[in-house]
């Protein structure tokens, strides 16, 4: 079957640019610790630039649906709510629309949908030593420690794809360790990495368990960003022979079409991975988008804006912008292509970011014109995001939730970042 988490967890390493250099600073002191009282009656056509308020209001929704044992559940966060006398609305649009479970995950996720969360903490600038959210992420850090054995894997083997959930967790933790430089994740993070290498197809790239013998790109994608994670955050490997192995394989994917350079998922130039229960759901770009934020990373001489594979491969994701319509969501697409398009800058970043941050920002819960007057003590949802796209009946809610504040975050940063550099050029 295709399973969720190949796609599912591909987030995180949110402020990582292509140069290796940290982008990510600590939130300042006035960002705001509430979101408005009140949505618009209309929504008006261009959404208000308040995009640390809404990170902040998907961060709270996240923080008040932990489980106190530190981690997140796909399909009984509702029950861990600690907004006791706020109203479910459940899903306004398209999955199951008011119904009790409609925007529920697998259970069997937990270590995935933990990790993606705690992504989305970090990816603002938040870590378990300071800050507003040290408790809920103290929490979450001691939850995947545990869960770490003595091989360094993290969570459970008893799922084929353990190892998604266990590069998740990696990168995680390395993001943590990287805001805190608390030596006790040290040593957490260097299992971590090592475990990831060892999975590692030889001479090639990732997929399922360790050594599978077969490669997927998504994954590969995810893998990638885990241990540029691990790097930036100072924890010390060769990545020489698995970014290798990772441009091998993506080299073999990657395929010139008369629609232009299209990138496979495992098979060259093939079309990307879905759900059995979302086959109606439109494709899209993902496996290119992909391919431009690795190359980008990995730093190969002569991958660059310029490269004929990245120009066309970046064109296809232009033409391919969001739209919260049904059967087009997906929120991952969504945060691989805003990565991507982040790296590539200039004409590519313009159009994309506005129309990113639009729709993000129009649908969020708690600030659609059908939430009016809502606030996180009426409305369950308040901050989080309807699990609507094509993978929200695997990770839910705190998916959508959290892949989405990852997706905002870059947003947020992209357009403070391109209007200092406007204003040095002046």
């Amino acid at each position: 079957m295709l399973v969720a988490t190949v796609i599912l967890l591909t987030a995180g390493a949110a402020q990582i640019r292509a140069d290796g250099a940290p982008s990510r600073p600590k939130p300042k002191a006035e960002t705001p610790k509430e979101a408005p009282k009140e949505a618009p009656e209309e929504q008006p056509e261009e959404v208000p630039k308040d995009t640390a308020v809404r990170i902040t209001a998907a961060l709270e929704w996240l923080r008040d649906h932990q489980n106190f044992s530190g981690y997140w559940s796909a399909s009984q966060f509702g029950d861990d709510s600690i907004r006791k006398d706020a109203r479910k609305t459940y899903n306004v649009d398209f999955a199951g629309p008011g119904k009790e479970g409609g925007d529920k995950g697998w259970q069997e996720l937990e270590i995935g949908v933990t990790s993606l969360a705690m992504l989305a903490f970090t990816g603002a600038g938040h870590d378990h030593k300071s800050g507003d959210f040290k408790e809920t992420l103290r929490r979450a850090v001691m939850h995947l420690r545990r869960c770490q054995g003595n091989d360094g894997c993290i969570g459970s083997k008893d799922e084929d794809q353990f190892v998604y959930a266990h590069a998740a967790a990696t990168m995680a933790l390395a993001e943590g360790y990287g805001l805190s430089s608390d030596n006790a994740l040290k040593t957490v993070v260097e299992s971590g990495v090592k475990f990831l290498l060892e999975a590692r197809n030889p001479g090639k790239a990732w997929r399922y368990g360790v050594k599978p013998g077969d490669n997927d790109t998504s994954f590969t994608g995810w893998a990638v960003l885990a241990l540029k994670s691990a790097k930036m955050a100072g924890i010390e490997f060769d990545t020489k022979e698995a970014f290798a192995g990772a441009a091998s394989w993506l080299d073999e994917m990657t395929v010139e079409t008369k629609e232009g350079y299209k990138t496979g998922y495992n098979t060259p130039g093939g079309s990307q991975a879905r759900l059995r229960s979302a086959q109606e759901y439109e494709l899209n770009p993902t496996m290119e988008a992909i391919n431009i934020t690795l190359r980008l990373f990995m730093g190969d001489k002569g991958w660059d804006a310029k490269h004929k594979v990245i120009a066309s491969q970046a064109k296809a994701v232009g033409e391919c912008k969001p739209a919260w319509e049904a059967n087009k969501i997906d929120f991952v697409y969504w945060w691989w292509a805003t990565l991507a398009m982040y790296q590539l800058g200039d004409k590519h970043w313009e159009a994309w970011g506005k129309a990113m941050e639009r729709t993000l920002m129009t649908y969020q819960r708690g600030f659609r014109a059908e939430d009016k007057a809502a606030t996180a003590a009426n409305l369950d949802e308040y901050g989080s995001w309807d699990a609507v796209d094509a993978w929200s009946a695997a990770g839910g809610r705190v998916y959508a939730t959290a892949l989405n504040a990852l997706t905002l975050s870059v947003v947020d940063r992209a357009g403070r970042t391109y209007k200092r550099v406007k204003k040095e050029e002046k």
